[in-house]
């Protein structure tokens, strides 16, 4: 297991950790645990579904008719599906806040604490827009939403959308090469290369890495000239190509 993105919340008499845990080649899941008066409960799994459950954001509050006082959203894509954006009160069951065709990450929120209301925010889609929701704390009702676009300083035709293994350059190699990917969301990343009998030679990645494009070098000073493979596998994206070290 491989734990990710961990947050943490302190308030009075308790203390909150939240994390996103790679449970499987597969599979992410939010789970949280909480101190209270120096002793630490369970591990509590928040999303515990099928699908890929990421992007964990936590607050604290006091709203004047609850006795919560932490609130949890992450985004969540069930098999197949698209990710939308799920919230939790800590002592209330989970409640999805949207259910579009368009893909829903990166949420956020502020407590209005004087009724008991939730603004959310969260990116919307590949186009740098945000959505915003006024929702009653509670419920999987929207009772607003309005969209508005950022500026961002990089160019949207650029952002990853799907994975990718590129051909290393220079092919034939001596002795360093250089090796592209892309992963289009977070993932675990194995990049390993093999001899021409299925050997393992050399693992260049065996991380978890973010959403973005990757240029990786390898030296292979120590190997003799022949024929390699690598391989790159996240998630259920796997991509083998061949290359050639020559003397």
């Amino acid at each position: 297991m491989h734990p990710h993105r961990a947050l943490a919340l302190s308030i009075p008499l308790s203390f909150f950790a939240v994390w996103q845990e790679h449970t499987s080649s597969t599979n992410d899941e939010i789970y949280y645990r909480l101190n209270t008066n120096g002793t630490w409960g369970s591990n509590q799994n928040l999303s515990n579904t099928s699908g890929l459950s990421q992007y964990p954001y936590i607050s604290g509050f006091k709203p004047t008719s609850s006795t919560d006082t932490a609130l949890v959203m992450w985004a969540e894509k069930p098999s197949g599906g698209n990710y939308d954006i799920y919230y939790k009160l800590l002592t209330r069951s989970v409640k999805q806040l949207t259910n579009t065709s368009a893909t829903s990450t990166y949420p956020a929120f502020a407590c209005k604490n004087s009724t008991n209301r939730l603004l959310a925010v969260w990116t919307e889609g590949n186009s740098a827009q945000y959505a915003v929701a006024d929702t009653t704390l509670g419920s999987s009702s929207v009772l607003s939403t309005s969209r508005m676009r950022a500026s961002l300083d990089v160019d949207e035709r650029e952002m990853p959308y799907q994975y990718s293994l590129e051909q290393n350059y220079p092919n034939p190699l001596n002795p360093t090469t250089e090796i592209r990917f892309t992963i289009p969301e977070a993932a675990f990343v194995h990049l390993i290369v093999y001899d021409i009998l299925g050997q393992e030679v050399a693992v260049i990645v065996n991380e978890m890495k973010e959403q973005g494009k990757y240029s990786i070098n390898w030296d292979c000073e120590n190997c003799p000239s022949g024929v390699y493979f690598y391989r790159l596998q996240a998630r259920s994206f796997l991509s083998t190509k061949k290359m050639l070290l020559l003397r």
